[in-house]
């Protein structure tokens, strides 16, 4: 897996879909750290790779195999991740994690391209990247597929008890505060005796 994200962050296969594919596969199989059978291996980085895979051949990208489909077609053959709710969970975090990618590479390339112009190089000018300041690492979303389903459910029993106990509550306040005399105005039909001024 270092090897093929290697090729991502070193090379141009951030633009394959077919290196993104097998980095989603190899993502499902590894179970290193992991209770093997409970967590089913990386899913949540497995995801993420997979919607790449899938950003990717909607931008009109395919795969180098030369009788490999296209389009929707190719799309159907790569393997979802068994991830719980992934569309609600973790799909907005990709998109936060692709914007802060998106700022990193242009304050890098910012850097590098004024660097260059001056005539620099990384490779022969051991002071290149004096005075670049790098980006904190990005956080990556790890939480395992029984944690982020216990997590989501207990985000619907907090909804649920809210609707149960919280709503008849305010709805009982309510009524308190409609039916207290200082909440009432004159009874209906009563009149209103008014000051006579000047008497």
């Amino acid at each position: 897996m270092r090897g093929l994200a290697g090729l991502i962050v070193l090379g141009n296969a951030w633009e394959s879909v077919d290196i993104f594919h097998a980095l989603n596969i190899a993502l499902q199989h590894d179970s290193l750290g992991y209770d093997r059978g409970r967590e089913g291996g990386r899913n949540t980085l497995a995801y993420l790779a997979w919607l790449r895979c899938r950003e990717l051949v909607n931008s009109g990208k395919g795969s180098i195999l030369r009788d490999a489909p296209r389009g929707e077609d190719l799309k159907s053959l790569l393997p979802r991740p068994d991830f719980v709710k992934a569309d609600l969970l973790l799909d907005s975090a990709f998109l936060k994690l692709q914007a802060e990618a998106e700022v990193w590479q242009m304050a890098r390339t910012t850097f590098m391209t004024r660097r260059l112009k001056k005539g620099c190089h990384p490779d022969t000018d051991p002071s290149f990247w004096n005075g670049y300041t790098e980006r904190p690492v990005l956080g990556l979303p790890t939480r395992s597929v029984p944690d982020t389903y216990n997590a989501w459910q207990a985000s619907h029993q907090r909804v649920a008890l809210f609707v149960v106990i919280g709503i008849p509550i305010l709805a009982a306040v309510h009524r308190w505060i409609v039916g207290c005399p200082f909440g009432k105005g004159p009874a209906e039909g009563a009149s209103v005796e008014r000051p006579i001024h000047g008497a």
